[in-house]
């Protein structure tokens, strides 16, 4: 059986090695918008089943010129970013470990392709996005699961902004997310926001948008002086490209949903 999920512009073909993992592959990766089936261009990986994992080598993921390697107790593998092809061995419990691959192949080709992941919630009003962040506890499921009636939700967890400012979602939904949706949209406006009384937001200068942005940028572990100082310019370059603003929010519907749409009027 073969899966596909990811955003249109990378999508990824899982196969599974047998009839049982095939079973439990649909059911850890339906809520991340995966197809069964489908048909893409783009990095495959061959999932095998194993019984357990064991033998030399450290648990945890390293990256090595264009080989990515991950182990621990649920799987392990590589996968190389030149070749656009993997393998991976998952025990019966292994569903978590190959979300965590699938993300940080997502994260390393979000990058390798010009973009900026952001840890954010991200919605739309028809090609318009707001990404909104902030940090853990922030209230970013919460300002999702408010925002789902008037906008569309991309995720509250990852996004992803490329090089032509079009928000992507990445997969698996964070919790105020029934399903991600992929997304696509044009970048209007950042937004960092925390809980307030009543709506209510304040312009910022690129620079402190940026210093207000930085904490939230996600970038994949191990990455190297080079990967971190091409993020420093792919940042500035977004908080010159979107209008910027640090948002009040008080999480109930109508207020934080007539806010935001005004923002939205104003920039785009």
């Amino acid at each position: 059986m073969k899966f596909v999920v990811g955003p249109p512009w990378l999508r990824v073909t899982v196969k599974a090695g047998d009839a049982a993992l095939a079973r439990r592959l649909a059911h850890q990766l339906g809520h991340a918008g995966a197809e069964q089936g489908a048909e893409a261009e783009g990095p495959t990986l061959e999932v095998l089943p194993a019984a357990d994992i064991s033998g030399s080598g450290g648990v945890g993921f390293e990256l090595k010129g264009n080989i990515f390697r991950g182990k621990d107790k649920g799987g392990e593998g590589w996968y190389d970013a030149a070749e656009g092809k993997g393998e991976f061995s998952l025990t019966p419990g292994g569903g978590l470990f190959f979300q965590t691959v699938l993300r940080q192949i997502f994260f390393w080709e979000s990058y390798r392709k010009g973009g900026v992941v952001l840890h954010s919630v991200a919605f739309a009003d028809g090609d318009d996005v707001i990404v909104s962040c902030g940090p853990s506890g922030s209230g970013k499921s919460t300002l999702a699961g408010v925002l789902r009636t008037r906008f569309t939700v991309y995720t509250d967890d990852m996004n992803v902004v490329d090089g032509d400012g079009r928000v992507w979602a990445l997969p698996f939904r964070g919790t105020g997310v029934e399903r991600v949706n992929a997304g696509g949209g044009l970048l209007r406006a950042l937004a960092f926001h925390r809980p307030g009384r009543e709506f209510k937001a304040e312009p910022l200068e690129p620079a402190d948008a940026a210093r207000e942005l930085w904490p939230s940028v996600f970038i994949p572990e191990p990455a190297g002086a080079k990967l971190k100082g091409c993020t420093f310019e792919r940042v500035a370059a977004l908080v010159g490209r979107a209008a910027a603003f640090v948002v009040d929010v008080p999480l109930e519907e109508n207020a934080a949903g007539l806010g935001f749409s005004k923002i939205l009027k104003e920039v785009a």
